[in-house]
């Protein structure tokens, strides 16, 4: 078991950086898994590159970093390339299993591609 300062410590990190919603307009955009958190693990969070990112819905995913922004939980629209390299880290995370509401999903040609980089995303 952890110690408690441990946690704690992990928690003041997390609520210390920039944390994003992006919304998407399209329906069915966003899939999951069954390990649908997704983070920068090789280099860490504390890593000024290092992010986050989570689909909480087919039309949004949170998003962490240390990119600077408000205080305050930032709502944004989502770019089509955002929700490619989402679903493209959701797919490497996860370990057996997938789930999209959209029947079109092409999660086999996603699986194809290379793990996420190192260098952070240009989300914006």
């Amino acid at each position: 078991m952890r110690e408690p300062w441990i946690q704690c410590a992990l928690v003041d990190m997390l609520y210390m950086m920039t944390w994003r919603v992006i919304r998407m307009d399209e329906p069915n955009v966003f899939i999951s898994g069954d390990n649908p958190v997704f983070f920068t693990d090789d280099i860490g969070l504390m890593h000024p590159d290092g992010d986050l990112s989570f689909p909480i819905s087919s039309r949004a995913a949170l998003h962490a970093s240390w990119i600077p922004g408000s205080a305050e939980l930032i709502f944004v629209p989502g770019a089509e390339y955002v929700a490619q390299e989402i679903n493209r880290r959701t797919v490497c995370a996860a370990e057996q299993f997938l789930f999209a509401s959209n029947e079109h999903a092409d999660v086999d040609k996603i699986a194809k591609q290379p793990p996420p980089t190192l260098y952070p995303f240009p989300w914006w």
